[in-house]
């Protein structure tokens, strides 16, 4: 669409009025563009609201001690292997072996799950009685846990 609009304003032989038609498809490609990212003009308004609106302030914001949670992920070893929920799964990649939790595979050493995110593999329930269980387990220890971070090292 935009190289279309590009061809026919370039073929006019008036500037003026192409240069005036340009800056009107510029102008509601913009406003077009503002409205929809606004999350009660969606096409799926049931859907999750999400972080997707660069123009508002909370798109920047977090709750979370981000600063914090890098220091605690920073302090697992690069090589090991790391059960994580789907949040943090990016900030720890580059590892050879990275799994995506509820799977936990017998070799992961660390488990990490953020508690302030949505999680589409598994509901809350189950996983509140997941981190009840590895509590509980003699193979794993909490190596750090606030309100918003929990990891587990495999002893």
């Amino acid at each position: 669409m935009p190289i279309l609009i590009v061809l026919v304003l370039a073929s006019f032989k008036w500037r003026k009025i192409a240069l005036f038609l340009g800056c009107v498809a510029c102008i509601m490609s913009i406003s077009i563009t503002t409205h929809k990212l606004k999350p009660y003009n969606r096409e799926l308004p049931w859907a999750g609201i999400g972080k997707i609106d660069p123009l508002d302030k909370w798109f920047r914001l977090s709750d979370l001690n981000i600063g914090k949670i890098n220091d605690e992920l920073n302090r697992i070893p690069s090589d090991a292997s790391v059960a994580a929920t789907g949040n943090v799964v990016p900030h720890l990649a580059f590892r050879d072996h990275i799994y995506y939790l509820p799977h936990v595979p017998k070799h992961a050493e660390y488990i990490v799950i953020l508690h302030e995110e949505t999680h589409y593999m598994i509901s809350q329930e189950e996983l509140a009685a997941k981190i009840e269980s590895w509590k509980s387990d003699p193979k794993f220890r909490v190596q750090f846990e606030d309100k918003y971070l929990i990891i587990f090292k495999r002893t």
